[in-house]
């Protein structure tokens, strides 16, 4: 007997997405994502059915399943004008949708927790996906820097759930677009992404390259960007212990930063890293150079920019730091004590990779030979229950 979990199944396996995978981008009624494998297997065999249009014609945006396949017309309810862009009327319209949801992805990416985002960022990507196909291949330019910026957010997300090899693929998708309409904004942001996800991979060199281009890029689109590129770049050269280097870069940042007066990250060219971001990245590299003190300067100038900003992301990574600091200092009980506000905020960002840096803090406090204090074990007993 057929039922939708047949027609489910067969585009899943087209496209080469695994059930966990659908799983982790399921959008429910709520229009938040994640669902459990076994709910997806359940789908697929019959055992449980979908009553939820939205739900239904999520799928059909993840997968590519052609709408009357579900039993759906054209006609979206939900979106009453979206069909009207195979005409052709309303394809700048459906543009600024898709630039508005970009938006909102980056908002909701300061301010919620990540499964919240990786349903916005399903339900847009799905969007960009069925606009894309409406209209064609097409060589429209803003189109496809929109594109771009869609792989942007989906791999940083990525990147979150710690599937980093997934985050590098996507970048490089992004770079090949950058290259093809040659927008300058995009091909940096490209090239800071690579670049970016390489430093965490411990491949500083290679890093500074894509970084290094990125800032190049730069002089020739804006301020923002300019700004972004050069935060990003100064944490590659602490990474790689070039202190003077880190020192003059992250100074330009932030001067930068600072001339735009309070405009940095208002979406300019898809720049929403405020000047807390900044500061962010001089934390981390003082830190990464030893300079403790000067760090902890530093995290007392973002806790005041943090009301300004609302950057709920950054205000939880921001125990890391001080816990770092702290350590360097050996001061173990103010390190614990940061680590156990990190602990909670990780907890409360779902989001695996914060959650494997808290396990990491741990291992770092016992292989700095701290291992036998009783705060350390108690927090340590704490983070296995993650």
């Amino acid at each position: 007997m057929y039922h939708y979990g047949h027609t489910i199944k067969e585009y899943r396996e087209q496209k080469g997405i695994t059930q966990a995978e659908l799983a982790e981008k399921w959008v429910k009624s709520d229009g938040s994502a994640g669902v459990g494998v076994e709910y997806v297997s359940s789908i697929e065999t019959g055992r449980k059915g979908i009553a939820d249009q939205k739900v239904l014609r999520a799928l059909c945006d993840i997968l590519d399943i052609p709408l009357w396949k579900l039993g759906l017309s054209e006609y979206n309810p939900f979106e009453p004008d979206i069909h009207s862009v195979r005409s052709g009327y309303l394809y700048p319209e459906m543009l600024d949708a898709i630039e508005g949801l970009i938006r909102t992805c980056w908002h909701v990416r300061r301010t919620q927790p990540l499964p919240v985002l990786l349903g916005t960022i399903s339900y847009l990507s799905g969007l960009t996906s069925r606009v894309t196909q409406s209209v064609g291949s097409s060589s429209d330019r803003r189109l496809l820097n929109l594109q771009a910026q869609v792989l942007r957010l989906e791999a940083i997300t990525a990147g979150n759930l710690k599937k980093y090899d997934k985050a590098l693929e996507l970048d490089y998708k992004m770079l090949e677009i950058a290259r093809e309409t040659d927008d300058k904004a995009t091909l940096a942001l490209a090239y800071l992404a690579i670049g970016t996800e390489l430093d965490r991979r411990g491949k500083h060199s290679e890093a500074i390259t894509y970084l290094e281009q990125g800032r190049d890029v730069s002089f020739r689109s804006s301020k923002p960007i300019m700004t972004l590129m050069n935060a990003y770049l100064a944490r590659a050269y602490a990474s790689s212990h070039d202190t003077e280097r880190f020192l003059r870069t992250i100074d330009v940042a932030e001067g930068l930063a600072r001339d735009l007066n309070g405009t940095y990250g208002n979406g300019t060219d898809y720049v929403y890293h405020r000047l807390t971001g900044v500061l962010g990245e001089k934390s981390y590299g003082l830190i990464t150079l030893n300079m403790p003190d000067a760090s902890l300067e530093v995290c007392e100038d973002i806790e005041k920019e943090m009301e300004k900003d609302n950057n709920w992301w950054l205000h939880a990574w921001l125990p890391l730091d001080y816990a770092h600091a702290y350590m360097s200092k050996n001061d173990i009980d103010g390190a614990v004590k940061a680590g156990i506000d990190f602990y909670n905020r990780a907890s409360t960002l779902q989001a695996p990779h914060a959650i494997d840096r808290v396990v990491k803090l741990v291992n770092e406090m016992k292989e700095g030979g701290y291992g036998n204090i009783k705060t350390v074990q108690e927090f340590e007993a704490m983070v296995k229950q993650l």
